[in-house]
């Protein structure tokens, strides 16, 4: 198993993350969140490891939702441009992020 990545890169913002048991920042539902305020990611660390990349890669995808200015009226092709974009350079300015989501289990 690869290493769980401690930090990620998105629009030249670097975000924690924290593997943790359940807290009060996570809902009773939810394996993670992103607390942009604080550059900061939770996980919950005690699911599957599927799940747990699965979860980051989520939240990954929440700040490039943020930061990327992408809001809930843009039309497809603008949305879907500014994921591709904010994807693109995510994955190139955080390598060991793309190693361990590919990673086999």
């Amino acid at each position: 198993m690869n290493k769980r990545p401690e930090s990620v890169r998105v629009a030249d913002v670097q975000y924690a993350i924290i593997y943790t048991k359940k807290d009060y920042d996570l809902g009773d539902d939810a394996y993670g969140i992103i607390l942009h305020e604080k550059c900061l990611i939770k996980i919950l660390k005690t699911c599957p490891e599927d799940i747990v990349k699965h979860t980051v890669w989520h939240e990954v995808l929440h700040a490039i939702y943020y930061w990327y200015d992408i809001q809930d009226e843009d039309t497809e092709e603008r949305v879907v441009s500014k994921v591709a974009l904010g994807t693109y350079r995510t994955l190139l300015e955080n390598p060991e992020l793309m190693e361990y989501l590919t990673a086999s289990r």
